[in-house]
């Protein structure tokens, strides 16, 4: 899904309107009070709760949230299906005809080809109202599986040229990590009390972009973007992860999806939610 990066709108200012100051990630608090001859009108709280979790509020959460999903993320989750794993074609599928409801886990294959030869993927599937339900670029070289749940009547669309994806549904092969912990959560849809437990956690290391989308009782989420921070380790010339863990509450019941991150949220239980 693309948006707007609240980072990059630290230098917007518009005619004759306030400057969009909400969500700087390396917000000071010190900005002038003038720019280009407009005032500036911060957001005080939605600095504030980017400052503490990187989660987007008031008027700029707009900007990320393109287009309305569907309430079919706030039902239970589906289980596994027995369907083999087989490749799927550029094209539109509906759910029931050409394909079994059920959770499914979509991947690119990277065995035996050569990715600066293949085309990426969007992964677009929708209900059968057309709202949206998931969105997600699979390629070849961020070849993570995208697991979510296909349920009668959703439509799933796959454009592109000349890439390789798979649609499995085998439990052996499914990206759920039942743990009694930590919890390793891949782009897609997930369920807080089937695939993760309720807590605390703690995620040290942030995907280098992407978003979790946090559905409870509405189909407008929470948004909480994620930027990793990097230094270079003077004795090895590696590159690091700095800054202050990323603190993340889910509640039982919650839906989660992990949208756009080239790399899997690695969470560590902190505590437990009672």
């Amino acid at each position: 899904m693309t948006s707007l990066s609240l980072k990059r709108l630290c230098s917007v200012a518009w005619t004759g309107m306030s400057v969009l100051a909400a969500g700087c990630a390396g917000w000071t608090g010190l900005a002038p009070e003038r720019y280009d001859g407009q005032d500036i009108q911060r957001n005080e709280q939605a600095i504030a709760a980017y400052q503490k979790n990187q989660e987007i509020i008031g008027e700029e959460k707009a900007l990320y949230l393109l287009e309305p999903f569907s309430e079919e993320l706030l039902e239970p989750p589906l289980p596994l299906t027995d369907e083999p794993a087989h490749q799927m074609e550029p094209g539109i599928y509906t759910i029931g005809e050409d394909i079994s409801a059920g959770r499914y886990q979509f991947r690119y294959v990277t065995e035996n080809m050569d990715p600066r030869n293949s085309g990426n993927a969007t992964l677009t599937i929708t209900d059968a109202e057309g709202w949206l339900v998931l969105r997600e670029l699979l390629s070849p070289m961020t070849p993570m599986p995208v697991e979510v749940d296909l349920r009668e009547g959703n439509r799933v669309t796959l454009a592109g040229e000349e890439f390789f994806v798979e649609i499995d549904g085998r439990l052996e092969h499914s990206a759920v990590q039942r743990v009694e912990a930590d919890a390793v959560l891949s782009p897609g849809i997930w369920n807080v009390g089937e695939h993760v437990q309720a807590g605390t956690y703690l995620l040290e290391q942030q995907p280098a972009g992407g978003y979790l989308y946090i559905f409870e009782d509405t189909v407008e989420p929470r948004v909480i973007e994620f930027f990793s921070r990097w230094a270079i380790d003077e004795t090895t010339g590696e590159p690091i992860a700095t800054g202050p863990a990323l603190e993340l509450t889910l509640e039982e019941g919650q839906t989660l999806y992990v949208a756009e991150t080239p790399q899997p949220l690695l969470l560590q239980l902190k505590e437990t939610v009672k």
